[in-house]
């Protein structure tokens, strides 16, 4: 059990510590009373450390109630050692936003629920956040609690895994030229895409039977030839496909020695 005792003007905090040892240590008090508080605190943190220690060798959990720290405090070990570096500016500020300088911030890490989280994030969007925001901000505290589960910083369920999400309103496609449905508008782009893609077939066509280069791409010809209209040609003569002057005279006389047709 924790006492005080005052020596020259001075007082002084007895207690056990974890290791079940007798400890004293010199406190800031004004008077008995709030000496003999801050000795009890001390007491009742090392009761706690004890318990965790005995519930560790024996290979279970730590409880709830065990848990140390506020909700900013556990946003910020995230930030600090778990957030990648690429978002951690981003993350900071929306943290520090919504958490950090809230007073749902300053509450236990053993008195925080999912109601605490439910109302944060309904705070959040009365403030004028869009769904998407308070989307986003639900991902990354359900982040926060997921990671700090496995690193023994919290345990239980996750908390924001109970909330709800907002729905988001769907964009509206963009009507073609001409008040087009949506529709319409991704025919006319996938057409022009096909055509891009038929006319650029035709040209490597063109260039691989230039050299006398046999084409076993039928399907891409039969597309060409389906958007174009193109007919294919009997292949060039591979003496005139080996005298071409662009070629080099080793792909010469390889092409020369390859079958015609």
């Amino acid at each position: 059990m924790a006492s005080v005792l005052k020596r020259g003007g001075f007082w002084y905090a007895k207690w056990t510590d974890a290791t079940g040892k007798r400890c004293r240590e010199r406190i800031e008090a004004s008077s008995k009373a709030q000496a003999k508080a801050l000795a009890d605190e001390l007491e009742v943190e090392a009761r706690r450390h004890r318990n965790l220690a005995r519930r560790a060798r024996n290979g279970l959990p730590p409880r709830p109630e065990d848990l140390t720290g506020t909700f900013a405090d556990l946003c910020t070990w995230w930030l600090d050692h778990r957030c990648p570096e690429a978002s951690r500016s981003g993350e900071r500020q929306r943290l520090g936003k919504y958490v950090v300088s809230k007073p749902v911030g300053a509450l236990p890490l053993a008195a925080l629920g999912s109601p605490h989280l439910d109302e944060l994030l309904h705070n959040a969007e009365s403030a004028g956040a869009s769904a998407a925001s308070v989307n986003k901000l639900r991902s990354v505290l359900h982040t926060v609690f997921s990671k700090a589960k496995k690193a023994g910083r919290w345990v239980g369920e996750n908390p924001v895994a109970s909330t709800e999400r907002r729905k988001v309103a769907r964009r509206r496609s963009t009507p073609a030229p001409g008040g087009g449905s949506g529709r319409v508008a991704f025919a006319l782009r996938r057409s022009t895409l096909d055509r891009h893609a038929s006319r650029r077939a035709v040209r490597v066509a063109q260039e691989r039977r230039r050299f006398g280069v046999r084409d076993d791409h039928r399907p891409t010809l039969t597309r060409a030839r389906h958007y174009q209209g193109w007919a294919r040609r009997p292949d060039p003569d591979r003496g005139a496909a080996a005298a071409h002057p662009q070629v080099p005279g080793r792909a010469r006389a390889r092409l020369a020695r390859l079958p015609r047709g």
